[in-house]
């Protein structure tokens, strides 16, 4: 299943509706895209995937990620969004590691204030936090 795809049944289940006309129309697009995105392998838009995740309150990035390798029309070019998204979630990973030890919960939460750091880095970092937690 496609990412694209598999976000959308998600995102309808969330809704509690069961057609894709239904969660089309809440999301403003054409029953005739949604067709696209089934029969035809494309991918939904980036700001498309965003709506759907927030709704979902999830992190976008694994899901764009994901429809650009789903896309991706040569084996090689797909293979290079997946090693994108792998080194992505290394890199993201050391970062967060790095930034636990120098931020406090409260300091984290400030930077959310002042909109040094989104929802979802948020989200990652406090994530990150507990998880040193439980290993140290």
């Amino acid at each position: 299943m496609s990412a694209t795809i598999e976000l959308f049944e998600l995102f309808k289940e969330r809704l509690t509706v069961r057609s894709d006309h239904a969660a089309g129309q809440i999301l403003g697009v054409k029953p005739q895209t949604i067709s696209n995105w089934r029969t035809r392998g494309s991918q939904a838009e980036p700001k498309l995937i965003e709506t759907m995740c927030r709704k979902l309150e999830q992190d976008p990035m694994p899901w764009l990620l994901r429809a650009q390798a789903d896309q991706a029309h040569d084996p090689a070019n797909g293979l290079v969004w997946k090693r994108m998204a792998t080194r992505l979630g290394i890199s993201l990973t050391a970062v967060a590691l790095a930034v636990s030890k120098l931020f406090s919960d409260a300091n984290m939460q400030m930077a959310v204030a002042m909109g040094g750091m989104d929802e979802y880095a948020w989200g990652a970092m406090s994530s990150m936090s507990q998880a040193l937690t439980i290993l140290s």
